[in-house]
């Protein structure tokens, strides 16, 4: 967030922490069982009428009432769509932090008279195919109830796909896709999923491949699926002379300091992470994997996944809230089957926390808007990593035997 908007206009950045908190207040309801009950008793009628509430009516707000349109949408978006369909090459001829296939998704859109409410529809749609498919992997009606409900109502899924038009609900599409694919015994097909997946969103999405190999038992139908599409698309990528590894070293040149682990040392200390961050996350991915390869068919694919997530979110020393957003499908179902009030209370409250840490950190940490805000930023920044720390003890511990 740029710091002079906030300076013109600090009272929109208060606004604009309204629907994060309205968000958080709609998943603690799970906590009222009058409408626990009432949602699985309907649970359509209700998650349908909150994802309306929160992507179609929330979006005609901000793009339609206030002509609010993120930079991103146009700027590289539309703008990637349209140069493929003039023939251009990402990569050679214009830069994408995205893998190949991305502008080539993106291209339909402009080709519409208003290009980018259609990018804006196209990812409600894939947000849709991930809540319909977190309502098929949960176990029970019950839990499908509660894990699309917490899916639905997380201000980490909507707000930040409706506010900014982030891409993040492609990839929740296809690792919610992959993941029910793997649950029905057909990991050729969720390896080509994953490995579609790799080719045609940010490289971050590499991340989710290790608990997804870890959980399959039938590890070499899986392997042979993502190698398919990978090998195949970046082979011709390659072939037609594409240097498929800028996107690597652009975001490696440019790597910033989110509401991690590094953040306030980094600000307020002299302390230069360089290539000791790499390496301390690798470190943390890897112990994270090597203890749920030991029990990765006890804990299960959600449980794998959130664990990276969060392993993520601390150390990386490039964060952003919508990281989180391809990940919380699993949150949500591995949530839903423990349905342990600590853990949805534990959940809205990263979700709060994520959503005014966008704010707030726009200046606010470096004391531009004076030491009360500084004070809430820097708390704010602060509690973020405990709350992860928190959150992987709870996926480190065994599952509770009863709702508390």
């Amino acid at each position: 967030m740029g710091t002079e908007y906030f300076r013109l206009h600090p009272w929109i950045g208060v606004l604009s922490n309204l629907p994060v908190t309205a968000g958080v207040a709609a998943m603690l309801l799970l906590a009222w069982d009058p409408f626990r009950i009432q949602l699985e008793r309907r649970p359509v009628l209700w998650t349908g009428a909150l994802f309306v509430a929160t992507r179609l009516l929330f979006l005609a707000l901000v793009v339609g009432l206030f002509g609010h349109v993120s930079l991103d949408l146009t700027t590289y978006f539309e703008a990637q769509g349209r140069a493929v369909l003039s023939g251009q090459m990402p990569y050679r001829d214009f830069a994408c932090s995205y893998a190949p296939l991305f502008p080539f998704v993106m291209a339909p859109a402009t080709l519409l008279p208003w290009p980018i409410p259609a990018i804006f529809l196209l990812f409600v749609a894939f947000d849709l195919i991930t809540l319909v498919t977190v309502g098929r992997m949960a176990g029970t009606a019950a839990d499908g109830a509660r894990a699309g409900w917490l899916y639905a109502a997380a201000p980490i899924t909507w707000y930040f796909l409706v506010r900014y038009g982030q891409d993040e609900a492609l990839s929740a599409a296809i690792l919610t896709l992959a993941a029910l694919a793997l649950r029905q015994g057909r990991a050729l097909r969720s390896g080509l999923l994953l490995g579609l997946g790799f080719c045609v969103t940010k490289f971050t999405f590499g991340l989710a491949l290790p608990p997804f190999w870890l959980v399959s038992r039938a590890r070499s139908r899986l392997s042979l699926g993502v190698f398919l599409p990978v090998v195949g698309i970046f082979g011709l990528a390659l072939l037609a002379g594409l240097p498929v590894w800028q996107p690597l070293l652009g975001e490696s040149a440019e790597l910033g300091f989110g509401p991690s682990l590094w953040r306030l040392p980094v600000l307020f200390t002299p302390l230069v992470l360089g290539r000791w961050a790499a390496l301390i996350l690798a470190a943390g991915l890897g112990a994270a994997w090597w203890w749920f390869a030991k029990r990765a068919w006890e804990k299960g694919l959600d449980a794998g996944l959130v664990l990276t997530a969060a392993v993520f979110l601390l150390l990386s020393p490039k964060v952003l809230p919508m990281y989180l957003t391809p990940f919380w499908p699993f949150a949500a179902l591995w949530a839903a089957k423990r349905d342990d009030r600590t853990d949805l209370w534990l959940l809205a409250a990263l979700n709060l926390f994520l959503g005014i840490w966008w704010y707030v950190d726009a200046g606010g940490v470096q004391g531009m808007f004076g030491p009360v805000v500084s004070a809430l930023a820097v708390g704010v920044t602060g509690a973020i990593p405990i709350l992860l720390l928190f959150l992987i003890r709870r996926l480190l511990t065994r599952e509770p035997t009863r709702a508390s």
